[in-house]
């Protein structure tokens, strides 16, 4: 059954009204923006249109804090227009330059956005509890978090395989339930990675492969990544949209990350946030492949963005600026035993070898 504009705002406020952690599905959403197209096809005039996307943005802004609206929704629905435009959906106008010089190619493309001193100021704010966390980094003991992930991986309880998984990886909760293809390469700590969906692809078959080092041996990542999806209660999550996967699971897999890395004082909560996360655990793990695996010679930011897939390929680590959501990812430093700060870079590079750069081996089953 299709659901209708008016039956998904009614769910989304019922969700709302509920404080449901997830508000919009990704279908959803699509559904949302493909009505909102149909709509500005009866847009008059200009006001008509400024006023359809006022309203819009209010919808969205019922469930979502303006930053999530601003850098996650609105472009997804601009996206969907810039679409219609190239279909003939929506008319191609020509519109004047704004006051910055700007061509927009439909009234809603300048309508359907925040003005720039509301982006200004999201970035500012964003930047400046980045850089809060970047000046006051918190320690980690390397050894004492790679054997919680083990001890993780080793039970039988799904959720806490996930937590012990993200922490290995530096995937996203997503890509190893379902979407993320990895597998065996020649080399023991780095395992191919073939689905990132922030890319926003459908399909893992169109996406960009890219190695990603393993803070264990990746034969036994590969090995515990198929008792996880082999659980009753993952299999039934095959096929479902992400958000509704992170519906069902984030909860249950954040108390496993908190009892496991947060209540045992071994990752400490960032200033600025309630309690540690799947993010939280990602950065950790760069900062542990850092040591391990990045040459002395290499600025740690350009290694740990390869293996976080935020640039992919070595053409594009060539020619490409740095990918500015790595600065989002150094918010520890390493301990040892005996609080020891821990400086060293690509301690195992001697014993283990460089790791690849492009994938050469898949191992069938």
């Amino acid at each position: 059954m299709t659901l209708t504009r008016d039956d998904i705002i009614t769910e989304y406020r019922r969700r709302i009204e509920q404080n449901m952690r997830s508000k919009l599905s990704r279908n959803e959403r699509t559904t949302l923006a493909e009505s909102f197209i149909d709509m500005l096809g009866y847009c008059q005039s200009e006001d008509d249109c400024r006023v359809l996307c006022k309203a819009e943005i209010a919808l969205l802004e019922e469930g979502y804090p303006q930053a999530s609206v601003a850098n996650q929704y609105l472009p997804q629905w601009r996206k969907a227009i810039v679409a219609a435009i190239a279909d003939g959906q929506l008319p191609k106008m020509d519109l004047k330059p704004n006051e910055f010089g700007k061509t927009y190619e439909h009234w809603a493309l300048a309508h359907l956005r925040y003005s720039n001193q509301v982006y200004r100021a999201l970035k500012e704010k964003t930047t400046a509890g980045n850089n809060r966390k970047q000046d006051n980094l918190q320690p980690v003991m390397a050894d004492r978090f790679i054997s919680t992930a083990r001890k993780l991986l080793e039970r039988d309880n799904a959720l806490e395989q996930a937590a012990g998984l993200l922490a290995l990886t530096g995937r996203r909760f997503s890509d190893i339930v379902t979407f993320g293809e990895l597998w065996e390469t020649e080399h023991h700590y780095a395992i191919a990675f073939r689905g990132q969906l922030k890319k926003g692809l459908l399909d893992v078959r169109d996406a960009e492969t890219f190695l990603i080092a393993t803070l264990i041996e990746g034969r036994h990542i590969i090995n515990a990544l198929e008792r996880f999806r082999s659980q009753s209660r993952i299999i039934e999550l095959q096929g479902l949209e992400p958000d509704d996967i992170n519906s069902r699971l984030n909860t249950s897999v954040r108390h496993h990350i908190k009892r496991e890395f947060q209540d045992t004082e071994l990752v400490p909560v960032l200033q600025g946030e309630k309690a540690v996360s799947a993010h939280n655990l990602r950065g950790v793990y760069g900062t542990i492949a850092i040591r391990f695996f990045c040459p002395p010679q290499q600025n740690p930011h350009r290694f740990v963005q390869a293996h976080l897939g935020h640039i992919i390929g070595e053409r594009e680590l060539a020619n490409r600026k740095n990918a500015g959501a790595t600065e989002h990812y150094f918010h520890y430093y390493l301990i040892g035993s005996q609080g020891q700060m821990l400086g060293d870079r690509g301690i195992l590079l001697e014993q283990v070898g460089a790791l690849p750069t492009t994938v050469s081996v898949r191992k069938e089953a």
